[in-house]
């Protein structure tokens, strides 16, 4: 890194639609010294709705394990003629509901191991964090 570069002690979090707010913050800074900008989404859902979906998602792969896993289940699900207590498309439909938590977790363990990186001194949050943001 060039001697004249310094690496910022201040750190701004924000909200997607918060992106004028941040900008007008950065601006009272000296170009010398602009802070970093983190921009936060909120969590797409709770952790208790991500376990109870996971669940969800855990139990209907199972019945199709056990029913696909022997010879016996497959012929007995054809001899009965009862429809399958699972379908594919369901089960994919049930795991990708969980990606949008997985991405959250995901970018903010990031942005956590960045941070903690950063000599930071002051964070300025223009919204009121609460334990669920991080």
């Amino acid at each position: 890194m060039p001697a004249n570069v310094s690496t910022p002690d201040t750190v701004v979090v924000c909200r997607p639609n918060q992106l004028r707010e941040a900008a007008a913050v950065l601006s009272c800074f000296p170009a010398a010294a602009q802070p970093a900008l983190f921009v936060m989404e909120p969590p797409p859902c709770t952790e208790a709705e991500y376990m109870a979906m996971h669940e969800s998602y855990r139990t209907m792969r199972n019945l199709r394990d056990e029913a696909l896993g022997s010879r016996r289940s497959r012929l007995n699900l054809r001899r009965e003629g009862k429809a399958p207590d699972w379908s594919s498309e369901e089960i994919d439909r049930r795991v990708e509901a969980l990606t949008p938590f997985r991405k959250w977790v995901k970018r903010n363990r990031l942005l956590s191991e960045l941070l903690k990186g950063l000599p930071l001194r002051r964070a300025v949050f223009l919204f009121e964090a609460g334990q669920r943001d991080m």
